[in-house]
């Protein structure tokens, strides 16, 4: 072994190995680089996270090749990935997956290498000609004739290559500028925007104006594709061609066009989803995070980033600006805001609210349609006035009092109690001594587990009145067109979207008197023809086993107040029309609800005064993961609670259980450990849902 020898820690699925690097690749290899190496009998893509001169191990295997003409993950990135593994419980492999864009682990490209070519034949000249106005080259996969490729090739008139052709062609980038170093350092910062929509477009504008002087790129994230035209076109208005689109939904030829325009400097803008946070910007300037409270924005699948947190390290690892918007924003955010982690920008506004109004749904006998609403439907059908009727069915089964409107509530976790008709102590997580209880119908909390007994008597006001509300939109729609014979009735739920595709002409057009459904109408932008609308039963989402449950149908509701007609009205139908949520959406403040669920969370150790991890079990048969997960957390001394069945108990034929724990500070080397001991279970840190 000579001091000329090099080696590289390389990342490769979940664990790390070393490589020599070969002579020929010591110069082309860097910290960030994708690789290919060799994994026992296989060649597998990894990358690599350490170069080193010296190490103890023997007889080690070479590296293959490097991928991609410069590193796959600019430094800046680099550390940000290093960050997400060690903080979301993830390796390194599956956090730089989720940087790295698919296409450049995966592909082999054609080039043209002889120009001007000799005369070619019809397919032969089609195929080169496409390889000419391409920035990198032509995939193997867009080869329009198998013939023409062999013939080219035999001609040397093309080549494959592991990488894209990085050599782009000068008229494309005529008149452009490449991002250069900015002459003033950014100092990071945080700004939560609170205000209506047109007015956050103004305050992002604004910033991306300033940005923008100085050479350097802004990144603006939206919560849901839908989104993404609305913002597209107006920021089009401002800054012409100069975006790049980054999203799930664009074919795989235009997603990596647009990225690479990207990593070349060829656009200063980049819009899109979640993973566009990742934007391959080397001078990052701004990035905007708009409806920060959106949960859409954590990643369901390793490493369960949430999209809004890495932006802000982002931002702190590269010292820019960080804006975030909303209108009703996240707990958290709001929470920063007001105690100096973030600076908080409210924008003067006038504003005009549709008038909100609740029916107390006890006085009422049709659970589903008051009189009053049935009314206020009528006289809008005689008006020839648009109406929307919001019922979110997506809830559990809870049980309420028709007298009083109590609901039951866990006395440890203060959330909705769910109604289970039978259940074994296996099954729930009951214990020994309670398993009297397990043969009877009973009330059970999914987050620490406590139950009690069904009773038929309301605890509250010793009523008869106890009843299990379930509306759905397919209820509610057979009973409008029997109320309604000769309206148009159009249902957007999970169901008629797929089978349907409702469009979003469909929904504007004139003869729709109704429209009813579920949270999917959120997908449509235009609501201002809406005159009436009513909220059928909140109710339900307040009765998700979720401490979050207010904060989501609070900003949910909001949503829909905020686009519809402000000179229309909003009838809220409610078991409970004291409750403080209830109560803050009739005076349409967000501070309202913001004080009181504050103060709410504070008392239950609830985010933000504490960090929340979830801690999830899947499998036929349970039982031995769950002692084994017990014995870990308490060898660690980890508070936690449970372990018991969640929301959802069952998924794909699985047994779903899971453990909370509240802290203050996360530590993940502790939970790395237990990552690492038991494979089968799943830590989601700062989960945004619990079901």
């Amino acid at each position: 072994m000579t001091v000329e020898d090099m080696f590289a820690d390389v990342a490769v699925r979940h664990k790390i190995f070393t490589y020599q690097i070969p002579d020929n690749l010591k110069q082309e290899i860097q910290k960030g680089s994708g690789v290919i190496v060799p994994v026992r009998d296989r060649k597998e893509m990894g990358y690599v996270i350490e170069l080193k001169e010296e190490t103890a191990k023997q007889n080690l295997k070479s590296v293959i090749e490097v991928l991609y003409p410069s590193p796959l993950i600019t430094a800046h990135l680099f550390k940000l990935g290093l960050w997400m593994a060690d903080y979301y419980v993830a390796s390194a492999s599956e956090a730089f997956d989720a940087i790295v864009p698919l296409f450049t682990r995966e592909k082999r490209y054609l080039r043209p290498v002889n120009f001007p070519p000799p005369p070619l034949a019809q397919k032969q000249r089609l195929l080169y000609k496409h390889l000419l106005t391409r920035l990198y080259g032509i995939n193997k996969e867009e080869i329009p004739s198998a013939s023409a490729l062999r013939t080219l090739k035999q001609k040397n008139i093309i080549e494959t290559s592991p990488k894209p052709d990085f050599q782009p062609i000068p008229s494309l980038t005529a008149g452009r500028q490449v991002l250069k170093d900015a002459h003033q350092p950014l100092t990071n910062k945080v700004f939560l925007v609170t205000a209506s929509q047109d007015k956050r477009m103004e305050v992002y504008i604004q910033a991306m104006k300033k940005v923008l002087t100085l050479k350097m790129g802004c990144i603006f994230l939206v919560p849901r594709i839908v989104l993404i035209p609305s913002v597209l076109g107006r920021l089009k208005g401002e800054f012409t061609d100069n975006i790049a689109v980054l999203h799930s939904e664009l074919p795989r030829q235009k997603r990596e066009e647009e990225w690479l325009k990207l990593e070349m400097g060829l656009c200063e803008i980049a819009i899109g989803t979640r993973s566009c946070v990742f934007a391959p910007f080397k001078n990052l300037g701004l990035i905007i995070i708009d409806e920060e409270q959106s949960p859409d924005y954590k990643d369901k699948q390793k490493p369960r980033y949430s999209a809004r947190d890495v932006a802000i390290m982002r931002a702190k690892e590269q010292k820019c600006y960080c804006l975030l918007g909303s209108d009703t924003p996240s707990i958290e955010s709001y929470y920063n805001a007001e105690t100096g982690k973030y600076k908080l920008i409210k924008v003067e506004e006038k504003r005009t609210y549709p008038k909100v109004s609740a029916i107390d749904m006890k006085k009422e006998k049709d659970y589903l349609l008051s009189e009053k609403l049935k009314n206020k439907i009528k006289t809008s059908l005689e008006k020839r006035e648009k109406i929307l009727l919001l019922l979110n069915r997506k809830g559990f089964s809870a049980i309420s009092c028709r007298n009083c409107g109590y609901t039951p509530v866990c006395p440890r976790c203060d959330t909705i109690l769910r109604y289970h008709k039978v259940v074994s102590s296996k099954q729930y997580g009951v214990s020994s001594e309670d398993h009297q209880l397990s043969t009877i119908n009973h009330l059970m909390c999914h987050l620490c587990g406590y139950n009690e007994p069904v009773k038929t008597r309301c605890k509250n006001c010793n009523s008869t009145g106890i009843f299990y509300p379930r509306p759905g939109t397919q209820k509610l729609e057979a009973k409008l067109k029997i109320l309604f014979p000769k309206t148009s009735i159009i249902r957007m739920d999970l169901d008629t979207i797929k089978t349907e595709r409702i469009k979003d002409k469909k929904f504007k057009g004139e003869n729709i008197g109704i429209v009813l459904g579920t949270q999917i109408i959120r997908r449509e932008q235009q609501l201002e023809d809406v005159k009436l609308m009513s909220i059928i039963s909140p109710d339900i989402g307040l009765s998700i086993p979720d401490f979050r449950s207010s904060e989501t149908t609070f900003s949910l509701i909001m949503s829909f107040i905020n686009r519809i007609n402000p000179e229309g009205e909003v009838v809220i139908q409610t078991y409970n029309p004291d409750n403080y949520m209830i109560q803050a959406l009739i005076h349409t403040s967000f501070e309202t609800f913001y004080q009181q669920e504050k103060q709410r969370r504070k008392e239950l150790n609830y985010p933000p005064f504490s960090h929340l991890t979830r801690i999830l079990v899947e499998g036929n048969k349970v039982d031995t993961t769950l002692g084994k997960v017990e014995q870990e957390l308490n060898e660690k001394n980890i508070n936690y609670l449970g372990p018991v069945s969640c929301p959802m108990q069952k998924k794909k034929g699985k047994l779903r259980y899971h453990f909370l724990i509240k802290s203050e500070k996360i530590d993940p080397s502790l939970l790395k450990q237990i990552a690492d001991t038991i494979k089968s279970v799943t830590i989601d840190i700062d989960p945004v849902e619990l079901m």
